[in-house]
C-alpha cells in the first residue's frame, strides 16, 4: 500500500534535448494517505490544519499537485541545490516549498557548503588584506 511508502513525494527532472531541464512533480500516496485526506471542494476552505480533520474526506488527487505545477516545481524548490530526481518533503507556507528528502545527501551538501563558505569567508579576508 502506498500509505507506507518512506516518501510519498518526488521531483522529477528531464532533459530535454534542445528544451533544457523539464521537472515534474510525483505523489506515490493512494485515497488513504495523508496528502489525499482534505476537506471536500464545497467547504471552499483556504486553508486547513490538525483542527479541521474532522472535515478530511479521502480524495483521488494529491492537495500538493494543485499547487507543483512546473513553474511552482522549479521556483519553489531549494536554492543553489545540484538537479537531481528523488524523493522531497513538501511544506505549506504562503505557497509550497519543497526540498530534498535524502538525509544522508543533506548532511553532506550541507557540511559541503559549511566548508565552502569556510574557504571563501578565508580567501575573501585575504583579499581584503592584500
Amino acid at each position: 500500500m502506498a500509505t507506507e511508502a518512506k516518501h510519498l513525494h518526488y521531483i522529477e527532472h528531464t532533459h530535454d534535448t534542445g528544451y533544457g531541464i523539464s521537472t515534474r512533480f510525483v505523489c506515490k500516496g493512494d485515497r488513504m494517505s495523508p496528502c489525499h485526506q482534505y476537506p471536500p471542494a464545497e467547504l471552499q476552505m483556504e486553508r486547513w490544519g490538525k483542527a479541521d480533520e474532522h472535515l478530511f474526506v479521502p480524495h483521488d488527487e494529491c492537495w500538493i499537485e494543485f499547487w507543483m505545477n512546473e513553474e511552482c516545481a522549479v521556483l519553489c524548490g531549494p536554492d543553489r541545490e545540484p538537479v537531481r530526481s528523488g524523493p522531497i518533503t513538501v511544506t505549506f507556507e504562503d505557497c509550497v516549498v519543497w526540498e530534498y528528502a535524502d538525509d544522508k545527501d543533506v548532511q553532506t551538501r550541507a557540511a559541503e557548503k559549511a566548508r565552502s563558505d569556510a574557504a571563501w569567508e578565508i580567501f575573501s579576508d585575504r583579499q581584503g588584506g592584500a
